[in-house]
């Protein structure tokens, strides 16, 4: 803010909310909500924001977020978004013995995100993030990776693999 407090998003509930549910024909799952997808992209195409409708999903209590899916009645969540992806990526970089700067970045990434259902793993990164730091001013030379690496995307493998649901 300009007299330097932090700008305050909270709703004071002082307003009701609209109810839309007469305005547009709706499921009967939708009907036991005031509004559905269909209201929200009409307003948002009244306001014009640009909304990508194909990523639009129905109310539901799993929903995905970030690669995973999060159940809010149980409080669980799973990997499957993401699961894959990674197995892949540590395949990939199996197959070759030394290693980019963009390489290692990327690996790195997927399996920090991962990190978020699976805190064990930060120790199984560290392999990768001294990697991180051998590149120096040659970014694109191929590098091999520390003696452990393999060990820890041994870790990484095993665990994606055998893991539903975690939380």
């Amino acid at each position: 803010m300009p007299d330097s407090r932090p700008e305050e998003f909270d709703e004071d509930t002082n307003s009701v909310f609209l109810d839309l549910s007469a305005s547009s024909p709706r499921s009967a799952e939708d009907a036991h909500f005031t509004y559905c997808r269909d209201d929200i992209d009409r307003i948002y195409k009244q306001l014009g924001v640009p909304w990508e409708t194909t990523k639009d999903i129905p109310f539901t209590n799993t929903v995905p977020f970030i690669g995973f899916l999060w159940d809010i009645s149980t409080g669980q969540y799973q990997f499957p978004l993401r699961k894959d992806k990674n197995l892949g990526a540590i395949a990939q970089w199996q197959s070759h013995q030394t290693h980019t700067l963009d390489e290692v970045q990327k690996l790195y990434g997927k399996l920090l995100h991962a990190c978020l259902v699976v805190p064990a793993g930060r120790a199984y990164l560290t392999t990768l993030e001294s990697m991180l730091g051998i590149f120096h001013n040659h970014p694109f030379m191929p590098r091999t990776p520390p003696r452990n690496t393999t060990n820890d995307l041994q870790w990484w493998t095993n665990t994606l693999n055998n893991m539903n649901y975690v939380g």
